[in-house]
């Protein structure tokens, strides 16, 4: 920037959040992430494993704007926000002590890619496309159905092996549709595109795309046979961990789908309560099996600038 022009007020917030990072070493035991619900599980986390010190803060909390986000040709979310005050803070510190602060983001679509979406060592990915989808497991869904529909008509085992295969051709299809430029949304009520029989559960995925390129109002749409080459291009990431090509959105639509003929309680009716949940089924502490929880573990084991303990 050049000297004397003036720094618009939220940017210097985070530049000024950066500085300090860089002279107060023992002010790093702070860790961001992209939403309040997200906070609140990595705090549940951290309480579990006595890393109370450490304070956890939604990215709303940081005002970066789209004017921040758009001349750097960051899509405007909350992922993206976390992102850029990743890569502001890593740039300040320099070379130091790369292991906080901490910044946390979604997997999200990016697990479909070969690319690096980050470009900072100071930021974490989660091992799934959200936090909300490590409750996307056979033991947890059997809790959310033990202790919010109380049925045993079906089991989290069923009801795994029953969406996960649905769920996965769904995540292929946002990938597809998100591949170039700004991207389309993918027609949000795709339960209307699926047919169940029995514990048999199918897609009609062109119909999905079809919805989706139909109601978009972008001006610039790609084909249905585009879209279609992409599906099957982005069919080549996947793994036989299911988990990893889930997103909440159709987790929670397609369980309340399944699930529609029982008694749900009223408070779960909307999606979001629905599918928040079931994290809160799986036992807090057995997070930290996973990859991601492990790192965050070893890097806030002892807070910024204490002293390693002696040998």
């Amino acid at each position: 920037m050049p000297k004397g022009e003036e720094v618009p007020g939220n940017v210097r917030k985070i530049q000024e959040l950066a500085v300090r990072y860089r002279l107060n070493p023992e002010m790093r035991n702070e860790i961001w992430v992209e939403g309040s619900f997200d906070a609140r599980m990595y705090r549940l986390f951290l309480n579990r494993h006595g890393r109370s010190d450490w304070t956890v803060f939604p990215i709303h909390t940081m005002n970066i704007t789209k004017e921040v986000l758009e001349p750097l040709g960051m899509r405007v979310n909350d992922r993206n926000r976390v992102i850029h005050l990743s890569r502001t803070v890593c740039e300040k510190i320099g070379e130091g002590d790369l292991t906080a602060p901490i910044f946390i983001i979604d997997w999200d679509l990016e697990y479909l890619t070969d690319t690096d979406p980050i470009g900072c060592r100071l930021c974490l990915v989660t091992d799934v496309p959200s936090i909300e989808i490590y409750g996307i497991e056979p033991d947890s869904l059997q809790n959310l159905l033990t202790k919010y529909v109380n049925t045993d008509e079906l089991t989290g085992q069923q009801i795994f092996d029953l969406i996960a295969p649905v769920l996965n051709e769904c995540f292929l299809i946002r990938a597809a549709l998100h591949s170039d430029g700004d991207g389309i949304s993918m027609f949000d009520d795709v339960h209307q595109c699926c047919r169940r029989e029995d514990l048999q559960l199918s897609l009609d995925i062109e119909e999905v795309i079809r919805l989706s390129i139909d109601r978009s109002r972008k001006p610039v749409k790609p084909t249905r046979e585009e879209v279609r080459a992409k599906v099957e291009e982005k069919c080549a990431y996947l793994t036989p961990e299911k988990r990893q090509a889930i997103h909440k959105d159709d987790a929670a639509t397609l369980l309340k789908m399944v699930v529609s003929e029982l008694e749900i309680p009223k408070n779960l009716q909307h999606m979001d309560n629905f599918i928040r949940p079931i994290p809160h089924s799986l036992e807090i502490g057995e997070l930290a099996k996973y990859p991601m929880f492990q790192e965050l573990l070893r890097r806030t084991e002892r807070s910024p600038g204490e002293p390693e303990p002696a040998a």
